[in-house]
């Protein structure tokens, strides 16, 4: 459940009743549905330093819309200014709930892994988005991108909202928000392995590059549980209070941290900020500091490949990226980029390329895809549907 803070704080951001109206408007949808020729048709590198199978795709959570986009990596970096610039198909999702809120890529499967529910947008920062008539319905599917065909339904035990998969593309995991368990699913064998109870409402679930290590936030108690993948039952940490509404987190593993966005500060004021953790030792984890900041509220915490520098998403009034190197003893805030929204909004990830030159982000409330060069802080929005979404943006690996 979205905490009464969380609420009040995005409330605020949306004082207008033309943002409200606004935010998720209808004329800018880029809308169309049929599949083109793929272009770009040399294979990129994978997020994790192997070969891609086939050319370089984008995934999007189109949410609201029900669907899936398919974009063609080259065309999106090379400018495209609508979704059907770069658009290789539409995947309509079917399933009860809401629709689509975040994916993971199986890396080399070509398959990706989405959660589908209402996510916490379903009282008033729904309302604030234009959002309404949500239910608490959702579930996992494991769905093929190229023919489109939804593979497995995994009939998670509660409408799940974070999702991911190990490097290796054997298991994924969903954090089943509407719920108090962390699901185990097995992508090649296509089925439903376990379901952990952790408690408290979990909303994101994030794993290590290497697939071994991972970790699910409590949102009611505020607190981050680690586990081993291979055994998430037997290793699954007590949970650790972080405080501050924690969203999604990241590894940093040159670093053996992590960093999580919390959208709250500890003093329960409306200050939001971020922690860094010491997971040196999985099994035992610590707080080594807690980030406060005043110009923004962050959420999720994403990693840039092969650094110790992780992009904070920020919301709602104004949407921004805050560039935070953690590999020294501090934390150090190298940059903010600014996202050229025309509606507040909130992102809820970014996703880096494994070279570290582009950023992809979805922001829901200003319904667009935002391209970020990383090298030069440009950053370019591209429209997205008529309803809410993207939520989340994904890279074939």
């Amino acid at each position: 459940m979205l905490s009464p803070m969380r609420t009040r704080l995005l409330a605020r951001a949306f004082v207008l009743p033309s943002l409200l109206l606004a935010a998720c408007g209808g004329d800018e949808s880029g809308g169309g549905t049929g599949a083109r020729a793929d272009a770009g048709a040399d294979a990129g590198d994978s997020g994790d330093g192997g070969p891609a199978v086939g050319p370089r795709r984008l995934v999007t959570a189109d949410w609201m819309n029900r669907s899936l986009s398919v974009l063609d990596y080259d065309a999106v970096v090379g400018g495209a200014a609508t979704r059907d610039e770069a658009l290789v198909r539409t995947i309509p999702i079917d399933a009860a709930g809401a629709g689509p809120i975040e994916v993971a890529m199986a890396p080399g499967a070509g398959q990706v892994l989405v959660a589908v529910g209402p996510g916490f947008f379903d009282g008033v920062v729904g309302g604030l988005l234009g959002v309404s008539g949500l239910t608490a319905e959702g579930t996992a599917l494991l769905v093929d991108l190229e023919s489109g065909e939804v593979l497995k339904d995994f009939e998670t035990p509660a409408a799940p909202m974070g999702a991911a998969v190990t490097a290796d593309g054997a298991l994924g995991f969903t954090s089943d928000h509407k719920g108090s368990t962390l699901s185990v699913h097995d992508l090649s064998g296509r089925r439903r392995v376990t379901s952990i109870e952790v408690g408290g409402k979990p909303e994101e679930v994030s794993v290590s590059p290497d697939g071994k290590a991972g970790v699910v936030n409590t949102d009611s108690d505020e607190s981050l549980c680690f586990f081993e993948t291979a055994d998430p039952a037997g290793t699954l940490t007590p949970p650790l209070h972080v405080g501050g509404d924690p969203g999604r987190s990241t590894f940093v593993p040159i670093a053996k941290k992590v960093v999580t966005g919390k959208s709250l500060n500890l003093s329960g004021t409306d200050q939001p900020g971020y922690a860094v953790l010491d997971v040196s030792d999985l099994a035992a984890p610590r707080v080594l500091e807690h980030v406060l900041m005043d110009d923004g509220v962050p959420y999720a915490a994403d990693l840039i490949p092969g650094t110790t520098r992780v992009l904070l998403t920020l919301g709602v009034s104004q949407c921004a990226l805050r560039e935070v190197d953690v590999g020294g003893d501090a934390a150090v805030e190298v940059r903010t980029i600014v996202l050229p929204c025309e509606k507040p909004g909130l992102p809820l990830s970014a996703v880096v390329d494994a070279e570290g030159k582009y950023a992809f982000v979805g922001i829901v409330g200003d319904n667009a895809l935002f391209v970020v060069d990383l090298g030069t802080g440009e950053s370019r929005r591209i429209p997205w549907l008529p309803s809410a979404g993207p939520t989340d943006v994904e890279l074939t690996r």
